[in-house]
């Protein structure tokens, strides 16, 4: 009696491991795009980007960089040396980033900020009341900033997302074409 194999083989380890690679790195990419943005998109609790445009924190993060602030609802309490990103009381609508160098209280409760740029040789001329800070760092991509300027006009939001869609096409290609080739063998 002859007894004859499956004609469907098993991929071979290398294809697999190419294969979990690649399923791998989207996953990750869409993760890491996705909880990035979240907090723009208002989600509470999520870290919000704010783009760094001028060299006042020049030695801690540089002009163009992204930073990534925790909302204040997600961290209540101010603690001097820490960066916070805030409204400026005398510039209505512009917000700055910088380190607390004093913090006025009143009782146990936290009244105003008193900031410096670490670039800077002084403090802030003004207090900033607690309630204008609306994140503290967390964390920053140096130069991120300067790309994410240019996405945000609007010819530019549209090749982003004609290149976002060729870049999907030319993936799902690939992957179809791998699975077609492991089919056959």
């Amino acid at each position: 009696m002859v007894i004859s194999r499956s004609s469907t083989r098993r991929p071979s380890l290398t294809k697999r491991a190419l294969n979990t690679a690649k399923w791998t790195g989207l996953g990750i990419v869409v993760a890491g795009l996705l909880v990035s943005d979240l907090g723009n998109l208002g989600v509470p609790h999520f870290p919000k980007a704010y783009v760094i445009r001028s060299g006042s924190m020049t030695g801690t993060f540089d002009t163009g960089s992204v930073v990534w602030d925790l909302p204040v609802s997600a961290h209540p309490v101010f603690y001097k040396g820490e960066i916070v990103t805030f409204y400026n009381p005398t510039q209505p609508g512009e917000l700055l980033t910088h380190r607390i160098v004093a913090i006025q209280t009143r009782g146990t409760q936290q009244i105003s900020l008193q900031t410096k740029g670490d670039a800077n040789t002084t403090r802030d001329p003004f207090q900033t009341p607690v309630k204008n800070v609306v994140g503290v760092y967390q964390g920053e991509v140096p130069y991120l900033g300067y790309v994410i300027s240019f996405i945000q006009t609007r010819w530019a939001w549209l090749l982003e997302m004609l290149g976002a869609l060729a870049a999907i096409l030319v993936f799902v290609r690939w992957i179809s074409t791998e699975l077609k080739q492991e089919s056959q063998s």
